[in-house]
């Protein structure tokens, strides 16, 4: 009884995408359209689907700077990736160049970081000079606001 059509259901529909009249069954249900149907076949949905899901994943996009989030996302993933490997070696070799000064100096003379244990790029004189820079700022900035 449940399996059962009602007689004034046609037993076929016309797809929305390839025109083509098939059975009903050739369609994936969805009660909110009409005959309990989706507008489109199932080959075409699933082609329409496989199609979407490669636009997402090859990262089509509108953005300016034409690159897509996930394109952005595997770039950033592979400099942190090259970055992690460059600080390992620096420390298996005793010195490393800051990034602010550009001296080679000793790994000793980096803070580490807490979540990763390898030593940050700057050393610790350039981060004492850049906090004196941004604390004056803060302070000048905190007095000019009323």
């Amino acid at each position: 009884m449940k399996n059962e059509q009602p007689e004034n259901l046609p037993k076929t529909k016309r797809c929305s995408k390839c025109g083509i009249e098939k059975a009903l069954t050739e369609f994936f249900k969805q009660k909110s359209c009409a005959f309990g149907r989706r507008p489109e076949c199932r080959l075409c949905h699933n082609q329409q689907r496989a199609q979407w899901k490669g636009y997402r994943c090859t990262g089509r996009t509108n953005r300016r700077d034409g690159q897509s989030p996930a394109m952005k996302w595997i770039q950033m993933v592979r400099e942190v990736g090259r970055v992690r490997e460059q600080k390992q070696r620096c420390v298996e070799l005793g010195v490393m160049s800051c990034r602010t000064c550009g001296e080679n100096k000793p790994i000793a003379e980096y803070r580490c970081s807490k979540i990763t244990g390898l030593p940050n790029g700057t050393c610790k004189a350039c981060e004492r000079s850049w906090m004196k820079v941004y604390r004056q700022k803060r302070k000048e900035n905190a007095r000019v606001q009323p």
